[in-house]
């Protein structure tokens, strides 16, 4: 063994033996030889400590949680802010309900991070619904509808200060040696049971049962293999119709984009409203509706040379159009006659004049397309307000003109023909 290559792990573990005089002659040249060049080893040599290292320090146990629950914290805290985030998403939507579950449990977690700080998240739930109301409100101006989001940020404030009072006193109950009498402890646990019962219960009759939901679910999903075994229906997950007091299971097929139906419990069996929607040809009534609208509305905003607000149509007749499932959208051949409603944007909206140029120009477009309606509904709007949006009231308007009018008028009489067609039209409104 060379005496230069031992090191100081090596010479400690030979320096008992060398000091007991029971070390090979090797060995212990080679621990003097590493000792003369190390004064900590030489000092263990000659019986002491000398520079040995103390022992490692037991770790904090303190201070290693406060760290953990600081990097949790953090990580639940970015989880309540998007959970936040989603909530006011929800708003103005279908799901809007799914809150009565969202904000509380939000409140909640506020609490177990923040504490009382924790009441913060109150206020923050009224400005982040305002401003998601904003967003809405300014693609749509109307400040009643701005309005219905400071209503919703209110009752989203009351939900989350509801979850950060049962959070707390749930913790007052569970916290041992806190010093409170017994019967405090049980009065804060029941208080807080009582407060979380009244909020699933809100929950509940707002979103109804969730193993109601799963039952009819599985009866939907047996119903339609047993009532229509030949077919590639699908029956989605219950959902509770708050209206209704109902739940009910969507059925779509994957082939038909028309069969769209529902089956539900009515008198205490199941049945469906597969006669009312898809045999009926209510879907694709509406479809086609739909599609032939939204066409106008493309056609004209690319042929008329106006600014329009928007544009649609509905058909022009008291009986539903005959129509055969998932028939296709075809301009030479309607279903039925339909009328046109256009908006329109004008710094003339209050000329007659203008709606006589903006009805020729829509006439026009529609023609040229080999297409035309029975009949024109069309509002005269002003280009635009304080905020840069049109405004909401109305210019001059017409409705339900028929386009024969605009063939047998000839267009320096037609603002005045348009003006009497309106008086007429508004009469016999007011006979009905």
């Amino acid at each position: 063994m060379s005496e230069s290559k031992i090191g100081c792990g090596v010479c400690r573990d030979l320096l008992p033996l060398v000091r007991d005089g029971v070390a090979g002659a090797e060995s212990e040249a080679a621990v003097r030889a590493h000792a003369e060049e190390c004064p900590g080893c030489a000092a263990l040599l000659q019986g002491g400590r000398g520079a040995e290292p103390e022992p490692p320090r037991a770790p904090d146990d303190a201070a290693v949680l406060k760290k953990v629950r600081r990097k949790l914290g953090g990580a639940v805290l970015c989880l309540v802010a998007l959970g936040a985030l989603a909530g006011v998403g929800l708003t103005g939507g279908a799901g809007v309900f799914y809150n009565a579950a969202i904000m509380p449990l939000l409140g909640g977690a506020m609490y177990g991070f923040l504490r009382e700080k924790g009441l913060l998240a109150a206020p923050l739930a009224v400005l982040l619904t305002l401003g998601w109301g904003a967003l809405r409100w300014a693609a749509q101006p109307g400040t009643g509808e701005l309005l219905g989001f400071l209503m919703y940020g209110v009752i989203y404030a009351l939900l989350v200060l509801l979850g950060w009072l049962a959070a707390a006193l749930l913790h007052c109950a569970l916290k041992k040696g806190s010093g409170r009498p017994l019967w405090h402890r049980l009065g804060a646990g029941a208080a807080a049971l009582a407060l979380a019962a009244g909020l699933a219960g809100t929950y509940v009759q707002l979103n109804g049962e969730i193993f109601t939901r799963l039952w009819l679910t599985a009866q939907a999903r047996s119903y339609v293999r047993q009532m229509y075994p030949e077919a590639d229906y699908e029956a989605g997950f219950a959902v509770y119709s708050f209206k209704t007091g109902g739940y009910f299971s969507q059925v779509t097929s994957p082939s038909s984009p028309d069969t769209r139906f529902s089956v539900y419990r009515e008198q205490g069996a199941l049945t469906d409203s597969y006669g009312e929607f898809v045999a009926s040809g209510r879907n694709t009534e509406e479809r086609l509706r739909q599609e032939l609208g939204d066409w106008a509305e493309a056609t004209l905003r690319k042929k008329s040379g106006l600014e329009l607000e928007f544009a649609f149509a509905e058909w022009a007749t008291d009986e539903a159009p005959r129509v055969e499932l998932d028939q296709l959208l075809r301009l030479d051949r309607l279903p039925a006659p339909f009328e046109l409603t256009a908006w329109v944007v004008s710094s003339r909206a209050d000329e007659w004049k203008a709606l006589a140029e903006a009805l020729l120009a829509l006439d026009a477009a529609m023609r040229a397309e080999g297409v035309r309606p029975a009949a024109y509904s069309v509002q005269m709007r002003w280009p635009s307000g304080e905020d840069g949006q049109p405004l909401r009231y109305d210019g001059r308007s017409v409705y339900e003109l028929p386009a024969e009018l605009l063939d047998a008028t000839p267009a320096a009489g037609l603002p005045a023909a348009l003006e009497r067609w309106n008086a007429r039209w508004e009469a016999a409104q007011e006979k009905k």
